[in-house]
């Protein structure tokens, strides 16, 4: 059976307003005979409009860059990822580095918002666990985020069993987790 093992979203906010990402996703494809690698889909359309993608790579755990093709829409930004003559079986690990303008919005006028769907919900395959990190920018700490969440599940279902959050005040960092 199909799934993803682990699936680990590291995602730098940067002073300046734009999010470094480095996605790692081990993904098992089982014994499917016909799978050449997985399709990831990005959104990158809001409510404040479109902030586009700059993918830097796509690689392996050692560094070697996978095949992809770039199948974009206005709606999302989407890698087919793996080489359309070769199928491939068994455990293989997705390194997606890309940036962005962060999408963050003046959610009151005493609180600024970063969103973001960082694990997307075009997956048509079981998660088993997940980690989304945040590094905030030195000029925002840990003690002045007043509120972060986590949402897992279907999209617009809200809070799920299995989701949390901790903080790293040494780092400066928000973690969430899927368990």
């Amino acid at each position: 059976t199909e799934k993803i093992q682990s699936y680990e979203v590291d995602l730098t906010l940067n002073a300046e307003n734009t999010v470094d990402v480095i996605e790692t996703i081990t993904y098992d494809s089982g014994s499917t005979p016909d799978r050449h690698g997985i399709f990831r889909h990005v959104p990158i359309q809001f409510s404040d409009g479109v902030h586009p993608l700059k993918l830097t790579s796509i690689t392996d755990e050692t560094g070697a860059a996978y095949p992809y093709s770039d199948e974009s829409d206005a709606q999302n930004a989407v890698w087919e990822i793996g080489d359309p003559d070769n199928t491939s079986t068994g455990v293989h690990i997705y390194i997606m580095r890309y940036s962005f303008e962060a999408p963050v919005g003046l959610f009151s006028e005493k609180m600024d918002r970063f969103a973001w769907n960082a694990i997307g919900t075009e997956w048509d395959v079981p998660i088993e666990a997940s980690v989304v990190t945040l590094h905030l920018p030195e000029t925002v700490k840990i003690q002045d985020v007043s509120e972060q969440r986590c949402f897992v599940g279907m999209a617009g279902l809200g809070i799920g069993d299995g989701c949390a959050t901790s903080v790293d005040t040494e780092k400066n960092v928000l973690l969430y987790g899927l368990y």
